[in-house]
């Protein structure tokens, strides 16, 4: 087997591992922010995503007004 059919075959388990166990949030920042996050990232021995990921658990748990089961509910109504 030569190694561009090992690397397609690689590749194509990768894209179906991501479309079925994984979802994309696509976000707009004012330039040179990128930069300054992944550097902070970075510092924190973390990914970007994984920062963010984080950050946004820990800003829903936090945040005693939100009521999680009822506006992801109302969210999810909404949006069908």
């Amino acid at each position: 087997m030569s190694k561009s059919k090992y690397d397609e075959k690689a590749k194509i388990r990768i894209q179906r591992y991501m479309a079925d166990s994984r979802e994309k949030i696509n976000m707009n920042f004012p330039k040179g922010t990128k930069d300054r996050y992944k550097a902070y990232a970075e510092f924190c021995g973390k990914s970007l995503t994984a920062l963010f990921q984080e950050l946004m658990e820990r800003e829903i748990e936090n945040d005693l007004d939100y009521d999680e089961e009822t506006y992801l509910k109302g969210y999810m109504e909404h949006k069908q």
